[in-house]
């Protein structure tokens, strides 16, 4: 043990003299950046070797303000490099067993959400999915559910506050990280309300009025479900590129009832975005179309009825004119949002009150076909790659008269061509 703790002195001490590390390999002042990955890569040696207690009570801790004081601005030109805060991000993902298992890993939350704060995408992604691992294992524990709602959720709805932690990266930073999240603290309140938790986390400072006391789990979930709706064409593209990308995580939390209410008309503001800047946001937002089509019918006889509905709304991004982008998002996602809404008998519909009709089906193989004869060789290579997908749901004589046998009179004369010429 007192070898093993030499070892954290060691590297403690050597922070305060970068000139000259007492040991290149056991500090984070390093003059290579290489030579400080592979510090981090080495902190599960020394965590065994100081032991649990004293991970938990002293490294963990110390790279939380070392962390932290990297966002802060008068040592951020001294702070870590981003590719050394990935790698940390990372190993902190597994490293609940060093700190005494799932029931201590909680303790690990704090430098991961410090994070969550950098402006570096890479950064952010590791980080939240390092919360995400470490919330599945502590999920499984007895008190796992509280441990989470306690610790967990809190800190996630922090992020939506910019007077909380360090914001040096900006607000739209910590934002982006907490629409990751929001899913993984919505199950954790539903864990912690089934099981009768009765502890409490203070409201946010950015609660209105009426909500200023303490949130329980069931007056959490409906906060954060209203976070993830409340979404505003002002605010940040990467913001709202955040929240489309985790529309589908989010519905899986949440259930069908409330994805149909809440869920819906977010995603047909978010893929009704015209603006060429906000292409990228509409892309996002399609790629998550099964989870809204696994709640609403796909109906033809909804077309025409003088008001937008998520079928409208779907084709009209197949025949947007403006970005070749959202067609071939929407050639990926058709064969995916045919299955959902029990085109083809594949799948039971959502709705049995509405099943789906050979009009509806028809629509979807015009679609598609359009999609692939389309002028931009982007969309028709696509749409190509998609095409059996497409075949399995929409039909077998659809498959063999629309696509199979007009691919094979295309593709034989030049395959007679090709050969005479050998």
């Amino acid at each position: 043990m007192a070898a093993g703790k030499s070892h954290l002195e060691i590297f403690k001490d050597a922070l305060q003299d970068p000139e000259v590390p007492a040991d290149p390999i056991l500090t984070l002042e390093a003059p290579s950046v290489m030579l400080r990955i592979r510090w981090v890569e080495q902190m599960p040696w020394i965590a065994l070797s100081i032991g649990v207690e004293a991970t938990r009570k002293e490294l963990v801790p110390f790279l939380t303000s070392k962390v932290t004081e990297t966002f802060n601005s008068d040592a951020f030109v001294e702070g870590l490099e981003d590719e050394v805060l990935t790698h940390l991000a990372v190993v902190l993902g597994d490293f609940a067993d060093y700190v005494g298992g799932p029931s201590e890993a909680w303790c690990l939350l704090e430098p991961l959400f410090a994070l969550c704060n950098t402006d570096e995408t890479l950064v952010r992604e590791a980080a939240v999915k390092s919360i995400i691992q470490l919330s599945e294992k502590i999920a499984l524990e007895p008190k796992g559910p509280e441990l989470l709602f306690k610790h967990m959720v809190k800190s996630t709805l922090d992020l939506f506050d910019d007077t909380v932690a360090p914001r040096q990266a900006g607000w739209f930073s910590s934002r982006v990280s907490a629409y990751g999240l929001v899913a993984t603290a919505y199950k954790a309140c539903a864990a912690s309300a089934e099981k009768g938790v009765t502890a409490t986390i203070e409201a946010p400072v950015y609660a209105k009025d009426d909500c200023k006391a303490p949130w329980t789990p069931d007056t959490t979930m409906e906060q954060i479900i209203g976070l993830f709706t409340a979404s505003d064409q002002r605010a940040e593209p990467m913001v709202r590129r955040a929240i489309a990308g985790n529309i589908e995580a989010f519905a899986s939390a949440i259930g069908p009832e409330k994805t149909r209410t809440a869920l819906v008309p977010l995603w047909m503001t978010l893929v009704g975005y015209a603006s060429e800047v906000d292409t990228s946001i509409r892309v996002k937002a399609l790629q998550c179309s099964k989870a809204i089509f696994q709640v609403t019918a796909f109906r033809e006889s909804d077309l025409g009825t003088g008001s937008k509905n998520p079928t409208q709304t779907y084709l009209d991004c197949a025949a947007d004119a403006k970005s070749w982008r959202v067609r071939v998002a929407v050639a990926e996602s058709l064969a995916d949002v045919a299955m959902a809404t029990g085109i083809g008998k594949r799948m039971p519909p959502p709705d049995p009150s509405y099943p789906p009709t050979p009009a509806d089906e028809k629509l979807l193989q015009e679609t598609f076909l359009s999609l692939l004869n389309d002028s931009e060789a982007e969309v028709k290579h696509a749409s190509a790659k998609c095409a059996a997908a497409a075949a399995f749901v929409l039909g077998e004589t659809y498959a063999v008269s629309e696509l199979v046998d007009p691919l094979i009179k295309q593709v034989r004369p030049r395959l007679v061509a090709l050969d005479s010429h050998f």
